[in-house]
């Protein structure tokens, strides 16, 4: 092998333990308006405590694997779409398996793989899905790759269809795995019925202007654009950066000054203020340039009743905050704070259930969707002048000990656009925050000055 190669030496197919149901499986809206994509992940253990061969805990995660997805069996589906159904998908539960690859590299882990931010070498380290030549029909829902290095270290990368799972679906599914793969007889049986987010009768649209929501819309170009296809053609980078507890406590502070004895803005409501504002300053925009702040924000606790603990499946809508880049720079961090809060605080029942109506009605699926990722010319493209910001603070994320230890680092491993945010607590457990963007690269110095400097 060549420095910095990975090479694939096993793939395995890997099918339930038992007998599975099988059919089609019905995909709630918000399946429907996820990304036809894989969400990847990337878990480092430098140095795992096990004495046992790298074919011995390879083997441990195909058995244990294998008895997980006994309950997590739409992992082992294919999805395909409708005819004549604007683009929809379905999910046929044939149990034809998930796929895990068995990987060796020449890397040094901590020599080679620098901070673990999403590159081209951690990309390597996750199963890569081919959108383009292969069909849907024939894609594996779910695919995972384990790398043994030369130092001794081992990574698990992970590529799981945002058609079937959102984050906290992922998380309850790769611990279910690992509690299996350690023997531990506790499982927790995914609630697998998504027709509990069927629209019902009543649900209430807007039928005059098609959707519920604006957040749905198409979202702002540059002034002065016809399309978005110059920059889509930017270069971009990945950017990491880390908020100290005391730098969140500092930046909390500033988004209180005038708060006039309400509800203290949280850490989330500054730190998503404060990473659109140092966004739109780095990108100069003019003071009338219109600009989108996009938030997923979780259903599973705003419905009535709330979602069963254990849901699995997508349980997303958007919220969205317009302004000006001028107002958006020239207000008070707690304003901005203020309006991301009142935003996300119309996402009730009411909003969800309307917004799930309005996008079983509408003929085009694709629509909702966002296909947007690095390099492509078509699909919705989030970018410049707008910033979209992904939390993972409250997920259970770490942990992840497959009878080896705990990772030393997990996190995502792409940022697919320009303005694309991850926020997730540091492995530290100290209070600090880390930040995964992609910014276009004539953006990316001034981002990280008043990042620090503006707080």
């Amino acid at each position: 092998m060549s420095k910095m190669a990975t090479t694939i030496k096993k793939v395995h197919i890997v099918k339930p333990a038992g007998v599975t149901p099988s059919g089609k499986m019905y995909l709630s809206e918000s399946d429907q308006a996820s990304p036809v994509t894989h969400a990847p992940t990337i878990y480092i253990y430098r140095r795992p405590a096990s004495n046992h061969p790298f074919e011995t805990l390879v083997q441990t995660l195909i058995t244990s694997l294998s008895q997980t997805l006994v309950d997590f069996y739409p992992l082992t589906g294919r999805l395909r779409y409708i005819p004549d159904a604007g683009g929809r998908l379905e999910l046929e539960c044939s149990a034809e398996g998930a796929t895990l690859i068995e990987a060796e590299s020449d890397m040094q882990i901590d020599d080679d793989l620098g901070d673990f931010s999403p590159s081209p070498v951690i990309r390597s380290l996750i199963p890569s899905v081919d959108y383009t030549t292969k069909p849907i029909e024939e894609t594996p829902v779910m695919l995972a790759q384990v790398t043994r290095f030369g130092c001794g270290g081992i990574t698990l990368g992970l590529a799981l269809s945002h058609s079937i799972v959102d984050g906290q679906s992922a998380v309850l599914f790769i611990n279910e795995w690992c509690k299996r793969a350690r023997g531990v007889v506790d499982p927790v049986l995914p609630f697998l019925d998504r027709t509990i987010l069927k629209p019902r009768d009543g649900d209430a649209v807007d039928e005059e202007n098609g959707c519920v929501h604006a957040e749905y819309s198409p979202p702002p170009l540059l002034v002065g654009r016809s399309d978005d296809q110059e920059e889509r053609r930017k270069e971009t980078a990945v950017a990491k950066l880390k908020l100290s507890a005391e730098q969140i406590s500092e930046l909390k502070s500033k988004a209180n000054l005038e708060n006039d004895g309400g509800r203290p803005y949280t850490r989330y409501e500054a730190l998503a203020a404060h990473l659109w504002r140092c966004s739109i300053k780095a990108r100069r925009h003019s003071t009338f340039q219109p600009t989108r702040l996009r938030l997923p924000v979780n259903i599973s606790n705003r419905l009535k009743p709330p979602l069963p603990p254990a849901f699995f499946g997508n349980m997303l809508v958007r919220a969205a905050v317009d302004i000006t880049s001028g107002e958006l720079l020239n207000s008070p961090l707690g304003r901005i704070s203020s309006l991301i809060r009142e935003k996300v605080s119309r996402v009730d029942d009411n909003y969800v259930r309307g917004s799930l109506a309005c996008f079983a009605r509408h003929p085009d699926a694709s629509w909702f969707r966002v296909s947007h990722s690095l390099g492509c010319t078509a699909g919705g493209f989030l970018g410049n002048p707008n910033v979209n910001i992904t939390s993972w603070l409250g997920l259970p994320l770490y942990g992840a000990d497959f009878g080896w230890g705990p990772e030393d680092y997990m996190g995502p491993g792409a940022v697919g656009f320009d303005g694309l945010f991850f926020v997730l607590p540091s492995h530290d457990e100290d209070g600090s925050v880390l930040i995964l963007t992609r910014l276009q690269v004539e953006c990316v110095a001034e981002f990280n000055k008043c990042f620090y400097d503006d707080i």
